[in-house]
Formats: structure tokens, sequence, C-alpha cells
């Protein structure tokens, strides 16, 4: 979770500087509008795609992988650009 004004100029730093080749697009905490601009973005620029399910151990009630707080369900389709 990036606590900038302008994460987007922040991340393409990150990219131009060849640090990362992958953005955490889907987090429980982002709202529907972060996540779409997080998508749009990686597709633009060739991006992976991760996820955060926020699992942290006997804090989390629903145990499985990819699902996390609030409406948070990862399709495992986001990495079948990975292999």
């Amino acid at each position: 979770m990036y606590n900038l004004d302008n994460h987007i100029k922040y991340v393409k730093k990150l990219i131009e500087d060849d640090i990362i080749d992958g953005v955490e697009t889907y987090y429980s905490s982002y709202t529907n509008e972060q996540t779409a601009l997080l998508e749009t973005f990686c597709q633009e620029n060739k991006l992976f795609m991760s996820a955060g399910s926020d699992c942290h151990g006997d804090r989390k009630k629903d145990k499985r992988i990819g699902i996390g707080y609030g409406n948070l369900n990862i399709s495992e389709d986001i990495i079948k650009d990975w292999i």
C-alpha cells in the first residue's frame, strides 16, 4: 500500500530503475477504483499482478489462500502470465 500523493509516479520510477516487474494489484484495503487503476496500469506496462490476501496467522478467520478481509477473493487467473 502506497501512502504517497502519486503512487503511479513512484511505481513508474521503480520500473525505470529496473527494480520491479510486478505490482500488488489486489489488497484487502484497496478500493475497487484503486484495483481497477492498478490492473490497467499493469496491463499497459506488461507488469505481473500479484495479490495480498493479508493472511497473518491466527488473526485471520478464513485461512484459505486468496481470500482476504472485506470482499477480497483473488482468482488464480492473475498468475497465469507468470508461467
